[in-house]
């Protein structure tokens, strides 16, 4: 469920939703509601710096800037109840029509917001996969999981900035880039 304000996210968890994307003003017991019933957060973190950015190439009034700032303040302290909560956090960049190729900034702004860079990565992988009901198909490297990788330089729960700089990708086995 897309659900911005708390009355929505509140009417989503009632509705027993299998995620909630953004989330962006949860309260303490609408996140604890979502953990007990197993609901996700896809809060989407990234996409309100990018629209900051673009504001007024997209032709956004003065303020708007502002406007997100605050508001990705909001979302920050929802995946810090979220996670004390302990609901499961997955990554979605909310890209529609912009944000193609920096998809991989949400890994970064999921640590910012609280995550620590290996939450951050299982988000992107492990969890996302569990979100979707494919848990035993993708999010892992293991026997029989489709043969989806990505190699990055260094070591990304140390440099987290690295999933940025993908040096191998492997898709269902096959060799798309390469060092």
């Amino acid at each position: 469920a897309h659900a911005m304000g708390l009355e929505g996210a509140k009417r989503a968890v009632q509705a027993g939703v299998r995620s909630i994307e953004h989330g962006s003003r949860l309260d303490r017991a609408t996140a604890q509601a979502m953990a007990k019933q197993g609901i996700y957060l896809v809060p989407t973190l990234y996409h309100l710096e990018w629209y900051a950015r673009h504001g007024a190439m997209l032709g956004y009034g003065e303020g708007y800037a502002d406007r997100l700032a605050a508001l990705q303040e909001e979302q920050f302290a929802s995946v810090r109840l979220a996670k004390q909560a302990g609901v499961a956090i997955a990554c979605g960049s909310d890209a529609v029509y912009s944000m193609h190729g920096e998809n991989a900034q949400e890994i970064l702004w999921l640590a910012r917001a609280g995550l620590t860079p290996i939450e951050a990565l299982r988000s992107a992988t492990s969890v996302n996969a569990s979100l979707l009901g494919l848990e035993d198909e993708i999010g892992r490297i293991a026997r029989g999981y489709a043969a989806d990788l990505v190699a990055v330089p260094g070591d990304p729960s140390v440099d987290l900035s690295a999933v940025m700089r993908p040096a191998f990708v492997m898709k269902d086995g096959h060799v798309i880039k390469r060092p």
